[in-house]
């Protein structure tokens, strides 16, 4: 398999892909083993649109062939939005994602990914930010329930949830063991700050989005071909109270002619070998 050991490097972290094509499970999951794919985020689509037995068996079949999906991204955009100003609006956007939670259920889905909103209002972010901890408040109880977790992306600018300690804010009011953080690298990294969006929320961590990017834009490039400073992520990484030992998840294509193989390949040693470098540092720090 083409991922990071479980003992060795990061913690025990793996790669996993975004990857769609559920709709023709035993031809996605030989296509997606065969380039060493353990696990994948899907988009929502296909769990909205299908009935519990045709997501069973789909999640069955790619198991089978050593594909977990692991995660589903939730609708996102004005229309989709849990801090819509518009109350109609924001109370549709609660039943999609309560949908979500139970028919991701039926997979054995570990979290779904949310937007704790858009940038519609820019100037009514504080407002919004109430308005998505209320929703999430009637969300709580069924991610409980299904125990399908619920990760809230730090966000670009001008969106609720920017910085760390709105997230933090929303979190504690909400008060639910279903519910923690998404870190999104390349958002953080376009609000001018990534290692300190991370300092902030690194113990509510429950899922990574991982991109680079230029620092203007959400491009979403393969780590490490935008600006990100990687070693940085990693130092903070390597303090986070609970070891994290899971999947985080790429959230950028293959390059162009490449695969999934060498994304997973390259993604895995840029962590490990800039982990390597770190815990040289810090031997030859002691030994000084």
């Amino acid at each position: 398999r083409c991922c990071v050991d479980v003992e060795e490097g990061m913690a025990g972290v793996r790669i996993a892909v975004q990857a769609g094509g559920l709709d023709d499970p035993r031809m996605t999951v030989d296509s997606l083993a065969a380039e060493g794919v353990e696990a994948i985020e899907a988009n929502a689509e296909f769990f909205l649109n299908n009935s519990a037995g045709m997501i069973t068996e789909t999640a069955r079949i790619l198991d089978a062939g050593g594909v977990k999906i692991r995660s589903v991204h939730a609708p996102f955009g004005n229309q989709h939005s849990l801090s819509a100003p518009d109350e109609d609006v924001r109370a549709k956007a609660v039943e999609t994602h309560a949908h979500l939670l139970r028919q991701t259920a039926y997979a054995g889905v570990s979290v779904i990914i949310a937007h704790p909103g858009t940038s519609e209002a820019p100037d009514r972010v504080a407002e919004m930010r109430e308005w998505c901890t209320e929703s999430l408040i009637e969300l709580a109880p069924i991610a409980e329930q299904t125990q399908v977790h619920i990760g809230l992306e730090n966000m670009l600018p001008n969106h609720p949830g920017t910085t760390g300690e709105e997230l933090l804010d929303i979190l504690d009011v909400v008060d639910s063991p279903a519910i923690g953080v998404c870190f999104d690298t390349g958002h953080a990294h376009c609000n001018g700050d990534m290692r300190g969006v991370f300092e902030v929320v690194k113990d509510r961590i429950i899922t990574f989005h991982l991109a680079d990017n230029d620092g203007v834009g959400d491009l979403h490039f393969q780590p490490p071909y935008g600006t990100i400073n990687w070693i940085d992520f990693v130092s903070i990484f390597r303090t986070m109270e609970l070891p994290y030992r899971d999947f985080m998840t790429v959230e950028a294509p293959p390059w162009p002619g490449s695969s999934y193989r060498q994304l997973i390949d390259q993604v895995s040693a840029l962590l490990n070998n800039l982990e390597a470098r770190l815990a040289q540092q810090e031997k030859a720090a002691q030994t000084t």
